[in-house]
């Protein structure tokens, strides 16, 4: 049923008999989960527990888990070695066992008692892995093609970003035998492919880290296969209805047939029309994506790490490759006789592998008895404890140590041949998971990662300093890349106090009092903003529908409430709250007047962005950085001018070559490093500002926050500091920051102990500034609070300014109608006034340009001029917004009425400079000049204090690339939406070329 259907259904229930309904739900919902746990808990109680069994203090243990699974799985394994333990999971508890033996039971055990059912299997243990031999030298060439296109063979040594790298090379490569020429080399096909493998990994983290009877709705949310699903059928929904056509005409060896997993599924459905429909197809072929590359990608990175760390095992391996290659040509059956790479491979995945701490999970379908007699309920689940398995002393000699000849060794003893290569289970190495079970691609993926291996070894050197530790999150372990990151939760004060309070009724005090809480403040906001018309619905039950709605329909809501609602206020309900929207100019000059103790735009900030938990408290609490941008700052732009010019040339040079034929350009990734270098050149100067490590971790934060913030916001605020708590990029890239300036800060502040404020050779940057703005305040001159500021300062200017010079840059690119325009006008002002910021205030078309292209396509979203009202505020009209709420504008609105622009939906370039030349509208229509009609910085006291950098760069940048590029592209691609952000879409490419002058 739709969710309007149900929106209607609801509406027309009465109030009272829903909220009754709504108690006799979340009751039962309550009872049924503590019963489950209850009854969980007393099957399991035989079973020893690592830490405590308690509700309250399990539930703690969960959360601990988060961050320190490793740790905890190892002291069950030390504690109960050859035996079985359990584990407190956030949303069940883990059984696990170590120990051969155990291993071997579960081995042994058959589907009915243990399960662990994966879809597909039975056509990747069959066809796909009898056909492994017919198309390895398909596979063997995509990975040559695919390294040739994403890795330059220079002489000079080159960084290379490896896990990114490496995700498109083994897509790639096993799309070359899942779907052939030319589907596996399409840039959307793969994005589709490996987006939605990312993505099912996160989503799933996510979600489990909520009990049972939450997933449905959580589920719901963070959900990437419904349009993954849609996309493929793009692809392949044509191709699979001309196969099942030719099936029906020719029968099942049709002439022609394709020899690929699109085949082999079809073959393999049985007459099972289910199988059959393209959506079944499709779905099945994203599955077999999701395991190829998540598995492959991180196991050859694992491997290339190894390698580039350990360059003294590299000639052995050539060796041996090259003398292999020599005999039995570079075929699978070549790849079978690499005995040294093949221990190499599992070496490397025994000590540095992305295992995690579980593998062979199991369902118990039945109760399940251990050969010592241990019974585990049906229903629980089953882990062997995997890494502990691999680092454990009774199965290999100093478990340690890399020793790449390990298994390879082994196979040269009489027998042992077949038992340790890479792809045999065996019972002390368990990365495929072993008995019936084990993984049915282990085949494929052995022999694609020596191929991939023997690529490198033949072609390239490599070498890194050493290999980097794993990331971890839960019980998850993948190879170093930007991915998710966990932070401690400082739980331990707390535990001592639960352990000697009843669990149960702790648990119903608890849960009873948030649930009633949350309850009543809802109803009291509701009551509160009655007088404010809704768009939607305003029920309990149907506005949490219409908030769900929200998140993918956010655009077309806040638009149909600005078209009924014009120059008033309306309401919409999002997840975590209700917010008010304004629009037509006289409410929001209500706003801009508004004082900060009425409306607070740091508390909506705050709210917004989750800075408490994404970033540090000090920010919200203390927003003196808004003041030093807005002084020392902005008033060093003219200084420092230059030197950001400088290095956006430099940075231009090592990211987009000046070639003289067109190539595609990622963008907005290349933007992103871009601009991170020219706002550094401002911010820390040279030689920092170019560090890669220190622009990736800059980078990493401003993506980080913005993508936790959005995931708590999708929450209840009471349970925002549990998720805030594990979404928090905050502290880890704070430690980072004080790597790079802790010395330098120490140093400073020493100098001005010694010689005073202005000592000699005092640096013209940002920390200077932001040091002499601490005005004696000790708690602004730590190194912390310090590093903490320089990344927020890096977080406003790398995203806005990315997000709108990739916009800019599309506009331009899309219409070379009006480039010329551009060029004359940036050339004369230069001959006249240099390349100077004074040049930059004197371009007027180019001002109009970039701001007509942030009017009609920027990423400002549906809300802007957030506030909080800190007290009950009453618009001019009389209507009053209560304390606590929170308040936006319109601004997609605002920006597309026509009542404020002619054609709205048009792109005239020079609107805005044509308004300029009127008598006394010079500088009202100036981009960087706030207005009631665009509010692309804000409005009023809280107006964006970095705009005259920004818009100032935004020239800058743009002038580059008109005096020394051609760029084109067909057209601007639509902007991506989440809930109600905006932003372009970070896949496009832009064609470029070195300028041809006429």
């Amino acid at each position: 049923m739709a969710l309007e259907e149900y929106a209607n259904l609801a509406r027309q229930i009465d109030q009272t008999l829903l909220l009754r309904s709504l108690g006799i739900v979340a009751v039962f919902l309550l009872v049924f989960q503590l019963q489950k746990t209850i009854i969980t808990r007393t099957k399991l109680k035989a079973i020893p527990t690592v830490r405590s069994s308690g509700i309250i203090t399990s539930w703690i243990g969960a959360f601990k888990f988060v961050h320190h699974a490793k740790e905890i799985v190892q002291k069950g394994h030390k504690m109960h070695y050859g035996s079985v333990f359990k584990v407190p999971l956030l949303d069940k508890w883990m059984t696990v066992v170590s120990g051969p033996e155990k291993i071997n039971d579960i081995r042994k055990s058959s589907f009915e008692q243990l399960s662990s059912t994966e879809a597909t299997v039975d056509v990747v243990r069959g066809a796909f892995t009898r056909n492994i031999s017919t198309c390895f030298a398909d596979v063997q060439d995509e990975i040559k093609e695919a390294f040739r296109d994403n890795i330059p063979m220079t002489e000079d040594w080159i960084e290379i970003p490896v896990h990114h790298t490496i995700l498109q090379i083994v897509c790639r490569a096993s799309n070359r035998m899942f779907v052939g020429l030319p589907l596996c080399r399409n840039p959307d096909y793969l994005k589709l492919n490996i987006d939605f493998t990312i993505s099912v990994f996160t989503c799933a983290q996510i979600i489990n880290l909520f009990p049972s009877f939450l997933k449905p709705i959580v589920g719901f949310i963070f959900t990437p296969r419904r349009r993954a699903t849609a996309k493929t059928e793009k692809f392949l929904g044509q191709i699979i209805q001309e196969r099942l056509h030719q099936e029906k005409i020719h029968g099942k060896d049709w002439p022609g047939k394709p020899n690929d997993m699109l085949s082999w599924l079809l073959d393999a459905t049985n007459g099972d029309e289910e199988r059959r429909t393209v959506r079944s197809l499709c779905t099945r072929m994203l599955l077999m994506n999701l395991t190829a590359i998540h598995t492959t990608s991180n196991t050859f990175t694992t491997a290339l790490y190894a390698l580039a760390a350990h360059p003294e095992y590299i000639n052995t391996l050539r060796t041996e490759v090259e003398s292999v290659i020599e005999e039995e040509g570079n075929t699978k059956a070549a790849m079978g006789k690499m005995n040294q790479l093949d221990s190499f491979l599992k070496e490397a995945q025994r000590l540095y592998g992305d295992i995690g701490v579980f593998a062979m999970r199991r369902a118990a379908q039945k109760d399940f008895v251990f050969l010592d007699g241990t019974v585990i309920p049906a229903g629980s689940q089953i882990a062997v404890a995997s890494l502990c398995t691999h680092l454990d002393e009774e199965n290999y000699e100093n478990p340690l140590e890399f020793r790449p000849w390990r298994f390879s060794e082994r196979r040269k003893q009489e027998g042992e041949s077949v038992r340790h290569q890479m792809a045999t289970p065996s019972l002390d190495f368990v990365f495929f998971g072993h008995g019936r079970s084990a993984c049915p691609g282990r085949f494929f993926a052995v022999n694609e990662l020596k191929a991939l291996m023997t690529y490198v070894l033949m072609n390239f050197d490599v070498k890194m300093d050493q290999v980097p530790p794993s990331m971890w999150f839960s019980g998850d372990q993948f190879p170093n890349q930007s991915s998710f990151l966990a932070q401690q939760i400082a739980l331990e004060e707390y535990t001592d106090l639960a352990r000697q309070m009843d669990k149960t009724l702790l648990l119903g005090i608890v849960t009873v009092f948030l649930l009633a809480f949350q309850l009543r403040k809802a109803l009291i906001t509701r009551a509160k903003l009655k007088a404010i018309p809704t768009v939607g619905s305003s029920g309990i039950i149907t506005s949490w529908i219409d908030a769900i709605k929200f998140i993918r329909h956010a655009k077309e809501i806040i638009q149909e409430g600005h078209k009924m609602y014009h120059g008033s206020v309306f309401k919409v309900p999002l997840l975590d709250k209700w917010m008010v929207v304004v629009s037509g100019s006289e409410k929001i000059n209500d706003i801009r007047k508004s004082t900060r103790e009425q409306l607070s735009s740091v508390d909506a900030f705050v709210d917004h962005l989750q800075t408490d938990y994404t970033v540090d408290r000090s920010v919200g609490a203390d927003n003196y950085l808004a003041e030093v941008v807005r002084g020392a700052f902005t008033r060093n732009i003219s200084t420092c001018f230059a030197d950001v010019q400088d290095e956006i040339k430099a940075a231009f040079i090592d990211n987009v070559p000046m070639t003289e034929d067109w190539i595609e350009v990622p963008a907005y990734e290349k933007i992103l490093q871009i601009i991170c270098r020219a706002s550094n050149r401002m911010f820390v100067g040279l030689p920092l500002c170019r560090n890669p490590d220190y622009l990736k971790l800059n980078i990493d934060f401003t993506i980080d926050v913005f993508v936790y913030a959005r995931i708590i916001n999708f929450f209840p605020t009471f349970m925002k500091p549990f998720l805030g708590s594990i979404f928090t990029p905050g502290r880890r890239a704070i430690a980072k920051a004080e790597k790079f300036f802790g010395q330098t800060i120490q140093e400073r502040l020493y100098q001005e102990k010694i010689h005073g404020k202005d000592w000699p050779g005092k640096p013209n940057d940002m920390l200077s500034w932001l040091l002499d703005a601490s005005n004696g305040n000790e708690e602004r001159r730590t190194v912390r609070s310090l590093c903490t500021r320089m990344l927020f300062t890096n977080l406003g200017a790398i995203h806005t300014t990315s997000n709108s010079f990739t916009t800019a840059l599309y506009a331009l690119a899309a219409h070379p109608e009006y480039v010329e325009t551009l060029r004359t006008e940036v050339e004369s002002v230069i001959e006249e006034e240099g390349n100077t910021k004074d040049a930059m205030g004197k371009m007027n078309q180019l001002d109009s340009f970039l701001k007509e292209s942030q009017r009609l396509y920027g990423d400002f979203g549906v809300f802007v001029m957030s506030r909080v009202a800190r007290k009950d505020f009453v618009f001019s009209d009389g209507t009053v917004v209560p304390a606590g709420s929170h308040i936006a504008v319109a601004a997609l609105g605002t920006h597309l009425d026509e009542e404020n622009y002619e054609d709205p939906l048009e792109f005239k370039p020079w609107r805005f400079s044509e308004k300029r030349k009127q008598e006394g509208e010079s500088v009202r229509h100036q981009m960087a000049t706030p207005s009631l009609d665009f509010v692309f910085f804000g409005h009023g006291r809280s107006t964006c204090p970095g705009r005259f950098f920004a818009v100032n760069e935004l020239k800058a940048l743009m002038t580059y690339v008109l005096m020394n590029f051609d760029v084109k592209m067909d057209k601007v691609p639509p902007s991506m939406w989440f809930s109600g952000d905006q932003f372009p879409d970070q896949s496009s490419k832009v064609l470029f070329r070195k300028r041809i002058r006429t």
